[in-house]
């Protein structure tokens, strides 16, 4: 999301964890995130898939 992408190039946190970034291990992860605990609704009410059910966390 366009918000995600502005926010990190400010270096602030992203909402919707729409920006990943390569772990040590090659998997992907998303870049620094607020409030983790509460992005699965903020995902929701925009429309788009809810992490936990595709196995980010």
């Amino acid at each position: 999301m366009l918000t995600d992408r502005v926010l990190r190039n400010q270096g602030k946190p992203q909402l919707y964890a729409s920006q990943f970034m390569l772990a040590k291990d090659g998997s992907l992860v998303p870049e620094p995130t607020m409030d983790l605990a509460r992005v699965d609704e903020r995902r929701a009410m925009m429309g788009r898939c809810r992490l936990r059910s595709i196995g980010v966390f």
